[in-house]
């Protein structure tokens, strides 16, 4: 009988519970780590498919100094009112720090003294907390600052502004901090389950001998129940969730292996308890 190559050689020893044991020595280290990567990749994707559907962020739990200012003081809305936008930068005669929290065309020194505000510069608009946080933004082709009529109004279209020029960092910086967290709980998980599997070598009636094996025998039983959680985060985007489906269904599909096998190879072989001992 033809053998089959990786990778299909590991998916096939994916669907049987005997298959998943006996075939615990079939995978090179490197093919191993190029599964977990796989593995780990493949949670990804009802992740990157939802991150496209960021919530509205409120400038106020980002920038809560600098909202807190503007609606504190009127007299940034009027001098803000002063100001024209046109063909994406700002026209105006006026320099310099025109009320608590607005700054024209300021220079690098003065811009740094203005701890919390808004900058605006001939093309873009800079939103400054004191948090340390600062924003970047580009003037959109239809804000009439004359029109706003009162701050809530300001504050509205601040927060339209940033979100809308913000999407894609926001997705950027989403993504990759459940990339981190999706990759240190397979490990955590991968590395957890393999290690005690692997102690179970001091039975006189298990064959398993290397971590090795261990590892090779968990990668095998976490295709399925990754297969399932990704099918759920498709139908229900909850990381949450996921993350449970792929725990347990590892947990039960290694618990089946220990009830078919007993991590002996004459068991999952014949049938037939043989000696562990080398």
């Amino acid at each position: 009988m033809k053998s089959n190559h990786f990778p299909v050689s590991y998916i096939a020893n994916c669907f049987t519970i005997k298959r998943m044991f006996i075939g615990r020595r079939s995978l090179s280290w490197w093919q191993l780590i190029f599964v977990m990567i796989f593995l780990m990749l493949v949670m990804m994707n009802p992740v990157a498919l939802n991150a496209k559907s960021l919530p509205f962020m409120n400038l106020a739990d980002v920038t809560p100094t600098l909202i807190k200012d503007l609606e504190d003081n009127p007299g940034n809305l009027k001098a803000i009112q002063q100001l024209e936008i046109k063909d994406n930068q700002l026209v105006t005669n006026q320099v310099g720090v025109t009320a608590p929290q607005v700054g024209v065309e300021l220079s690098d020194q003065e811009q740094e003294k203005l701890g919390t505000g808004l900058l605006f510069n001939q093309k873009q608009l800079i939103l400054k907390d004191d948090n340390g946080l600062s924003f970047t933004l580009v003037y959109p082709d239809d804000i009439i600052l004359s029109e706003l009529t009162d701050t809530k109004q300001l504050i509205e279209q601040l927060n339209t502004i940033w979100n809308q020029q913000t999407t894609s960092y926001r997705i950027l910086a989403t993504v990759s901090l459940i990339g981190l967290l999706l990759v240190v709980s397979t490990l955590i998980l991968i590395l957890g389950s393999s290690f005690f599997i692997w102690l179970t070598r001091k039975n006189q009636f298990s064959t398993i001998r290397t971590f090795k094996e261990s590892l090779n025998i968990v990668v095998n039983a976490l295709f399925i129940p990754t297969v399932v959680a990704v099918l759920s985060g498709f139908i229900l985007y909850d990381l949450t969730l996921m993350l449970t489906i792929q725990a347990l269904g590892l947990a039960v599909v290694v618990m089946l292996i220990f009830i078919k096998t007993k991590f002996n190879d004459g068991m999952a072989k014949t049938g037939k308890m043989i000696s562990g001992q080398p």
